[in-house]
């Protein structure tokens, strides 16, 4: 969803706050930031959600410095994956985590909701699935059924630029697979992650997402985990989980189905979620 910066001015930070470099240091691989654009498209996006976020993108590889490794990777830069109207792209986290104008917040998956076993394979797995949507086109479609389920019963109101939107796009989509907004790459590319290298033979991964209750922490929106059918294909389920937005991930702190590593507001950094 948008992914405009934002331009509230900054406050000075208290003696001792927390800086970008320390928030740097705490990043690990896969973690969820959310951002709080300033364009119309983003307030949009927050009116229609009722949040403080619009966008969310994926950390998909650390710096050498930021990952701490002895055996460094060759990465100056952390990037990110994320998805804007040009479509699904990898970007250096600088445009967010060093612009002390951007409102921002990084959430993770508690360990609790990972397999303890192979919990460094899995977060791999979640990475992979997310940089296969390279090129994917953004789904205006799937913003416009995302905004139908907000509005409920009104919702038949935009179902025939729904319709048009999709036929457009049809003719427009560089993957196969299927087109994203910001917020539905993140939630896809974790539950992809469940299932082995065939998603639709019924199959997990590892024997820890046999319990369907684990399968449904990892769902942020708690209408999109009623909805879905675990044993049905990956291609209806991904449907669903495409309607995740930004709000569902930052609730999803209040229902301790995320942590907060550390959100930025105005400048300053604290290790708690104000900004639902």
């Amino acid at each position: 969803m948008g992914g405009e910066t934002s331009s509230n001015q900054p406050e000075s930070a208290p003696t001792g706050a927390l800086t970008s470099k320390d928030v740097e240091a705490k990043l690990n691989r896969a973690d969820i930031i959310l951002t709080r654009g300033g364009g119309l498209s983003s307030y949009v996006i927050r009116r229609f959600t009722q949040s403080y976020w619009n966008h969310a993108a994926l950390v998909f590889v650390l710096s050498d410095k930021a990952s701490g490794s002895e055996q460094p990777q060759g990465y100056q830069s952390t990037f990110i994956l994320e998805a804007e109207p040009q479509g699904v792209d990898a970007h250096p986290i600088d445009k967010y985590l060093y612009n002390e104008h951007q409102d921002m917040v990084i959430l993770r998956f508690p360990d609790s909701a990972l397999p303890a076993d192979c919990r460094v394979d899995f977060l791999r797995r979640v990475r992979g699935f997310a940089l296969e949507e390279i090129d994917a086109v953004y789904s205006y479609s799937t913003l416009l059924r995302v905004a139908e389920k907000i509005l409920g019963p009104l919702g038949w109101i935009l179902k025939p630029v729904i319709r048009a939107a999709r036929v457009v796009g049809s003719f427009n989509r560089k993957k196969a697979i299927n087109a994203f907004v910001c917020s539905g790459v993140v939630q896809y590319a974790y539950y992809r992650a469940c299932r082995r290298a065939d998603p639709d033979d019924g199959t997990r991964w590892d024997a820890f997402f046999e319990d369907e209750k684990n399968l449904e922490n990892l769902i942020v929106s708690p209408d999109i985990r009623a909805a879905v059918d675990h044993q049905a294909l990956l291609r209806t389920i991904r449907e669903r989980l495409e309607l995740t937005t930004p709000a569902d991930f930052s609730r999803a702190v209040g229902d301790n189905r995320l942590e907060c590593v550390a959100e930025r507001i105005k400048g300053v950094w604290q290790t708690q979620l104000t900004r639902p």
